[in-house]
């Protein structure tokens, strides 16, 4: 019966606290033993004793209640398990006899949900009395019949345990014996965290944190317990509310200023962000700048053909007085559906100079996939060739899409184009004037977790991505290679990380290709910086690794970086800079970056680093609240390249 009782009160909870670490969890470590004494005031003893009092309950079930709230902080979990060892003597006859009767207890501490101070106490109330009540049943017993799968890097049903003491420690006289209590510290420890503490006869409460130093290091476990302390100093202020035991902060003013300002002072001064309109920060400005300074440059390159900054700007500003012609202007949305060309980059600049926003289509994408995007975008006109996307064309117009069509392989089209003025585009010329707040483009999420959602992204999140990057120098002397499907993000870093710091873009062959042909791409245009996703690095370094010869900066993301595929890199070329980016579509193709190091190879995984220019990065927990270094929680992305939302989904956004 007890065993069958413990079983549903332990029912799903995790499988281990997953506590943050300094070293590996190896099944091998040392567990060696350490150290550190901590002492809880009289005054904080008296307030958790009047909570105690409160509930009905003793001062342990207060103590185990808040020490697992503070391993549920430190782990990010909502439930944890704490063990604690009784004395087994349950009965009176038992008192008297000499043996070994004690016996392990799992208290299950279990906040989800939010709970006030008073919630959790009567949750954690019940859960000792529970355990209390069905102590006879031997630990050993109750891991065999959970079921636990065992593992040899972590101890079965919970890693930390709280040991009070609360029977005298005094001398002991027997006959001519006189026996005392020492301290006895042990060479390894059981369990990754131990508490174990007294009361004293001065009201405090003192005792020792025993912890696993394989895991842990000394600084790691002091931080915890001087925030478990600042934990309990906050009792009676929180049990007079009804306030969630989740808002207990963990860190001080000074902690707070950390990780809230200190760590987020990114603004780059070179792009006044929030500055009037008349600001030179939309993407056709800062291009125009760049046109100015060096005209003649090549700016594109596509197999034989190439084109100056001067003639890519003209290109462009014939485009996009046509389409201002055709009544495109500011917050319409232009579809571009184009195979990689140079083609495809002049409609990419000549619908940003129009004011309007573009939509990049990936030819080769199922035909499904680009007739949903085009109707659920309400573009207003798309470009494209004859042909390259017929079939969605006609599944949108059915869908109900008014879709007019400029073909840029029309020799009309390019007749018309050619009576259009060469000169810049001005702001009076459109339709009304064009800000950094204006709309740059629209792209889709994979809709891996349902139905993909169009992300609007403005022309301040671009310049903030690219223009003069602060986690990678790009210059005039620089090539960088356009490798990615005009629908992926990484796109908007190839294309603008060039054109708008002066380096010369070169275009990889359309359609599909192979390592052999990213080789020759790179060998023929001299790229110096590259961009690649992480699984196509790892097949790089694996199979092409001569494709990096020449490469200054490599930056890889999109999923996890491999460790070994980095070493395997730069044992053949010591020189390359590696970059590992990170972010999400909705925060414009990076958000944090980190610049891998010689120190990193040594590490299991690699970082993904701290917040590029403008970006600000907090670590929070389930309540929103600040969370100190070293403390898992959820990321949360601000700053300037925090897209608008998701197009006519506000509520998801």
């Amino acid at each position: 019966r007890q065993s069958q009782s413990w079983q549903a009160q332990l029912a799903g909870v995790p499988e281990r606290l997953s506590l943050p670490t300094d070293y590996p969890r190896e099944a091998g470590r040392s567990r060696a033993a350490r150290y550190l004494p901590i002492e809880i005031s009289a005054q904080t003893t008296a307030q958790l004793q009047v909570l105690a009092n409160r509930h009905q309950t003793t001062l342990f079930t207060v103590l185990i209640a808040l020490y697992g709230t503070l391993l549920g902080r430190l782990a990010n979990q909502s439930d944890v398990v704490i063990g604690s060892p009784v004395a087994g003597r349950t009965t009176e006859q038992a008192d008297g006899l000499i043996g070994f009767f004690i016996n392990t207890l799992a208290l299950r501490v279990d906040s989800s949900g939010h709970p006030d101070l008073n919630t959790l106490m009567e949750r954690v109330k019940g859960s000792v009395n529970h355990a209390l009540t069905h102590q006879d049943l031997p630990f050993e017993r109750l891991v065999e019949d959970l079921g636990v799968a065992r593992s040899l890097s972590h101890t079965p049903v919970f890693q930390a345990m709280l040991a009070w003491q609360t029977q005298e420690t005094a001398s002991l006289s027997l006959g001519h014996l006189t026996i005392e209590p020492m301290p006895v510290a042990l060479a390894q420890t059981k369990f990754d965290m131990t508490l174990s503490i007294a009361p004293e006869p001065d009201g405090a409460i003192r005792g020792v944190f025993e912890y696993d130093a394989s895991l842990f290091n000394d600084s790691r476990v002091a931080q915890w317990a001087t925030w478990f302390v600042r934990t309990l100093d906050q009792v009676e202020a929180l049990g007079q509310t009804a306030t969630p035991i989740d808002t207990l902060s963990l860190i001080n003013q000074t902690e707070r200023q950390q990780v809230l300002e200190l760590f987020n002072r990114t603004q780059a001064l070179e792009l006044p962000l929030d500055a009037p309109s008349t600001a030179h920060t939309t993407l056709p400005e800062l291009f125009e700048q760049q046109v100015t300074r060096t005209p003649e440059a090549i700016a594109l390159v596509f197999g034989q053909n190439n084109l100056t900054y001067a003639e890519l700007d003209a290109r462009a500003n014939q485009l996009a007085r046509h389409l201002i012609n055709l009544g495109i202007g500011p917050e319409q949305i232009v579809a571009i559906a184009l195979p990689r060309s140079i083609e495809m980059v002049v409609a990419l600049l000549g619908v940003l100079k129009s004011g309007a926003a573009y939509l990049p289509l990936d030819p080769d994408y199922p035909t499904a996939r680009i007739a949903f995007m085009l109707t659920d975008s309400g573009a207003s006109l798309v470009i494209t060739q004859t042909c390259v996307i017929k079939e969605a064309l006609e599944a949108a117009q059915k869908a109900g899409a008014a879709l007019p069509m400029l073909e840029l392989d029309d020799a009309n089209t390019q007749s018309t184009l050619a009576k259009l003025d060469l000169a810049p585009v001005a702001q009076a010329e459109r339709t009304s004037s064009l800000t950094p707040q204006n709309l740059a483009y629209l792209i889709y999420t994979s809709g891996s977790t349902g139905k993909p959602k169009g992300v609007t992204n403005t022309h301040r999140n671009v310049c903030s991505l690219a223009y003069d990057p602060s986690y990678c120098r790009i210059g005039p002397k620089d090539t960088l290679l356009q490798l990615a499907s005009i629908s992926f993000d990484a796109t908007t870093f190839e294309v603008w990380g060039a054109l708008l710091n002066g380096a010369k873009l070169g275009l990889a062959p359309a359609g599909q290709t192979d390592l052999v042909d990213i080789e020759q791409s790179i060998k023929k245009y001299q790229v110096t910086v590259l961009w690649l996703t992480a699984g196509l690095f790892s097949e790089a370094a694996k199979y092409q690794l001569s494709l990096f010869k020449g490469v200054r900066a490599l930056i890889a993301g999109g999923d996890v970086l491999s460790v070994n595929a980095i070493r395997v890199l730069k044992n053949e070329h010591l020189d390359i800079e590696v970059i590992n980016g990170y972010g999400p579509t909705e925060t414009t193709t990076f958000a944090l970056t980190h610049a891998i190091s010689t120190q990193d190879l040594k590490r299991n995984n690699i970082p993904i680093g701290r917040s590029i220019q403008n970006t600000q990065i907090y670590i929070l927990d389930a309540s929103l609240n600040p969370l100190p270094v070293g403390v898992a929680g959820e990321l949360y992305i601000a700053g300037a390249g925090l897209a608008r939302g998701y197009l006519g989904r506000a509520g998801l956004t």
